[in-house]
């Protein structure tokens, strides 16, 4: 499973989920680079639901 995180303000990261730490924090491996930080939530526009949402409803 793969995981975007929050590394620094202005630094993000995307890779496979190595570890979820117990402060809410995830390890990801990108490579052969190993970094630490805060998931970033999925982005919903404001007034849309999430598309899950939409495809279940459309079935």
């Amino acid at each position: 499973m793969y995981q975007t995180i929050q590394v620094s303000s202005r630094v993000s990261v995307y890779g496979e989920i190595v570890e979820r730490l117990p402060d809410g924090k995830v390890v990801v491996r990108d490579g052969l680079n190993i970094y630490r930080g805060q998931p970033v939530a999925p982005f919903v526009a404001a007034g849309l639901a999430p598309l899950s949402v939409v495809a279940a409803s459309s079935r």
